[in-house]
């Protein structure tokens, strides 16, 4: 059996091959290999400011990026929609934006304005769920004060393909 170099022997004798023979694996940076891209930026679109985001990834690999549209003002009640991005490849590119919440019938009246909130809808504080088992997806989002709402994608694909 070979003896064992002394701690300070080995230390030496590896930092030696290290200069020597070089780095035989990639050395990560400081920084991560990593791009931003703002989905959703204020004043574009229509939109005051956008607010409460979240990001989910199917059982298919896409990305879904969502978060409330503003209409006018940073206030939690006036004009509000809820509107998603698509990602088919992992954030690389993405869909443009659209609104997925409450897109029937409007429920109007804004409480917290006593003048000008009549024809305002607040749609907000989006959720997205992604059930694992079946690959739906759910939305969970408030309408106006008393109401919430559940979207699935497995109400209108009960076999979801892209989601």
């Amino acid at each position: 059996m070979l003896p064992l170099p002394s701690p300070k022997t080995f230390r030496a004798t590896l930092l030696s091959a290290f200069l020597l023979l070089g780095p035989t694996a990639p050395v990560q940076s400081a920084e991560p290999d990593l791009q931003k891209t703002d989905l959703f930026k204020a004043g574009e679109n229509g939109f005051a400011l956008y607010r409460i985001p979240g990001i989910v990834v199917t059982a298919k690999g896409t990305a879904l990026a969502y978060c409330e549209a503003r209409s006018d003002a940073r206030s939690d009640w006036g004009e509000i929609q809820v509107h998603l991005r698509r990602s088919p490849d992992g954030g690389k590119t993405w869909e443009p934006a659209r609104q997925i919440a409450h897109i029937g019938e409007r429920i109007t009246g804004n409480p917290r304005k006593a003048k000008g909130g009549e024809d305002e809808m607040t749609v907000n504080n989006p959720v997205a769920i992604v059930d694992s088992k079946s690959g739906a997806v759910h939305f969970l989002t408030r309408c106006g004060t008393p109401s919430a709402w559940e979207a699935s994608s497995a109400a209108l694909n009960p076999a979801p393909k892209d989601v």
